[in-house]
């Protein structure tokens, strides 16, 4: 006996056998039951998803032998020979092939009024109706809106907006839905069984997703990989049987791109074209695996919502927990644009390599919320902080280190006006042609450059320059929630460098922050609070720097003795600075309220202590 396919032989034979149309059958089954049948149908949708079976099945029903009925034997000579195509009275003709006028003439309209031959019903069903030539459609439009009381019509399509208006307005309209993956599985997983053959989940949701859909693609597939494997089939033998991309090379890709790995990248596109594959179809592949990562992060893992073997559901969630909705939505578009690129490209390698790396280099998204967020708290804290000083300041005092050495004498007069700035003043971040300024109009020096001019957001005035305790704010700034908090009692050591992070962070002087978390080491050594930075973060050591009165004064009131602050550059410098311990001849000096008091009136910094003569430094 001569092999018969699977798609054939496992071809649904009642109602109850159709797979994932039941709003379809459901409401054929009760126009069967209640006799309430119209004379012409019209089935849409993709290939292989049931139309042309869901009609051989009603001419069964209306003309089996047991009688009208949703149930029919599927023995009788009426069944049999409508289940093979050969029944006189149910007519089956193809569209594709005959197109013309005369085709539906000889085999409708002339035989229409003929009564049937044997059954109770004469239906003819129509495949690809589309297809039709238009004078074919005319011809066909009588007929169709009032057949004779026995005859039944279907008509059967893949592109149902060429079908005129004029004929799908007569008929009732049933669009047959593709079938869920779940569905075809399910199904493919039966036959398998029934026919002895030893398949994986994995490999069986593979041959499932190939079908794309469609229940007779996805049954031809299992075909050919049986035909390739015998009665053990893995992953491996699908993939090599039907040229498809293995799951796990999918997620391999997405795993390169989370990690922004772009060589791994590449050798993933190396491996892809080596073998053969098809790179359009991996772009598609890709794309659905991207979609099922954005359902993921957006409701959780849902078999029914997730295109992705049971098996892999720990790898989906995994991928998907390393990028946010909009990261997610952003490499789909991308990779839109990548299948059409490879579509239309000599060299479809190239595309897909530089889409890869493309995607992989990408810079993750900031929340839009944050960004907003942020916004609006530097610039509350830009207003408040404006509005703490005194308007009637002739000029903004500037934080020490580095000094600013001040203007000297005036230019000579002869000088060219736009030359050069007055000798040992500090130079302008932009060249202005406007001639030189005496001292006296300039008045204080202005602080040096910072980001076009503008100094930064967590800039404090110093303090005066007085042995006293400073000077309490203004009352705008006392009365601020931000206002640091008092110390209970003296801290030191790790305990005092958390104390004053915490205070500044209550301040909101997040730039500050910045520069302590860039910082390769911050100690507080004896009466020192040491920031040390390397030559890449040494930028941060300019904003403490002009930031250093506030710093200063939050360090004295944590540590409870003057705290001098010293930003050092380079690792030898920082080892040094930071991690030597001072002497005792050093830290008796610091403690002295004699030196404190030299050190707080001049703003000055204890460089060494020379012991008396005759006596060692210990």
């Amino acid at each position: 006996m001569a092999y018969e396919v699977i798609a054939r032989k496992w071809r649904p034979q009642i109602f109850d056998e159709v797979v994932g149309q039941e709003a379809i059958t459901r409401t054929l089954r009760n126009a069967v039951e209640q006799e309430r049948l119209h004379h012409a149908y019209l089935f849409t949708g993709a290939r292989g998803v049931g139309k042309t079976t869901t009609a051989r099945i009603l001419a069964k029903a209306l003309n089996c032998r047991t009688g009208v009925t949703v149930t029919p034997c599927g023995v009788c000579a009426s069944c049999t020979e409508i289940a093979a195509g050969g029944s006189l009275d149910v007519i089956e003709i193809d569209a594709a092939s005959h197109t013309g006028v005369d085709n539906i003439r000889d085999v409708v309209i002339n035989s229409v009024g003929i009564a049937p031959a044997r059954d109770r019903y004469k239906v003819f069903i129509v495949d690809e109706v589309h297809q039709l030539s238009g004078a074919a459609f005319n011809a066909l439009l009588k007929t169709l809106e009032e057949p004779p009381s026995r005859v039944v019509f279907v008509l059967a399509t893949t592109e149902l907006h060429k079908v005129p208006d004029t004929i799908a307005s007569r008929c009732q309209l049933f669009e047959f839905k593709t079938i869920p993956l779940t569905k075809i599985q399910a199904k493919l997983g039966e036959i398998a069984t029934s026919m002895k053959v030893d398949i994986t989940p994995a490999a069986l949701a593979a041959v499932a997703r190939a079908g794309e859909g469609s229940m007779r693609d996805a049954q031809s597939a299992l075909d050919q990989v049986i035909a390739f494997s015998g009665e053990r089939i893995d992953m491996p033998d699908v993939a090599t049987a039907l040229g498809i991309v293995g799951d796990e090379t999918l997620y391999d890709a997405i795993d390169a791109i989370s990690t922004s790995d772009a060589p791994a990248a590449l050798r993933q596109a190396a491996k892809l074209a080596e073998a053969g594959h098809d790179l359009r179809s991996f772009t598609r592949s890709l794309m659905r695996t991207v979609r099922n990562l954005l359902v993921t992060r957006a409701i959780g893992y849902d078999p029914e919502l997730v295109d992705a073997a049971e098996a892999d559901a720990e790898r989906v969630v995994d991928l998907a927990s390393r990028f946010t909705e909009a990261e997610l939505v952003r490499l789909f578009s991308l990779l839109t644009a990548l299948e059409q690129d490879i579509r239309h490209s000599a060299d479809p390698r190239f595309q897909l390599e530089i889409g890869l790396v493309r995607m992989a280099e990408l810079p993750r998204l900031r929340p839009l919320d944050e960004i907003i967020d942020r916004l609006t708290k530097l610039e509350a804290r830009l207003t408040g902080e404006s509005g703490a000083v005194a308007p009637s300041a002739p000029a903004r005092p500037v934080a020490s280190p580095p000094p600013v050495a001040p203007r000297a004498a005036p230019p000579a007069p002869k000088r060219a006006p736009a030359a050069t700035a007055p000798r040992g003043a500090a130079a302008p971040a932009i060249p202005s042609p406007a001639p030189p300024r005496s001292v006296a109009d300039e008045g204080p020096p202005e602080p040096p450059p910072f980001f076009d001019d503008e100094p930064p957001s967590d800039f404090e005035p110093a303090p005066p320059r007085s042995p006293s305790p400073p000077r309490t704010r203004s009352a705008a700034k006392s009365t601020a929630p931000t206002a640091p908090p008092v110390a209970t009692e003296p801290l030191d050591g790790d305990a005092a460098v958390r104390e004053i992070r915490a205070r500044l962070e209550a301040q909101n002087k997040m730039m500050l922050l910045t520069a302590f978390d860039a910082a390769t080491s911050v100690a507080v050594d004896g009466g020192r609070l040491v920031l040390s930075f390397d030559a890449v973060t040494a930028v941060h050591g300019r904003t403490a720097e002009l930031s250093k009165a506030l710093i200063e004064s939050i360090a004295r009131d944590v540590v409870g003795r003057t705290v001098r602050l010293a930003v050092v550059v380079g690792a030898a410098d920082a080892s040094t600075a930071a991690g030597a311990a001072p002497s005792a001849a050093t830290q008796a000096a610091l403690e002295d309220p004699a030196v404190q008091g030299l050190l707080e009136a001049f703003q000055g910094q204890l460089i060494r202590v020379d012991p008396p003569e005759g006596e060692s430094e210990t």
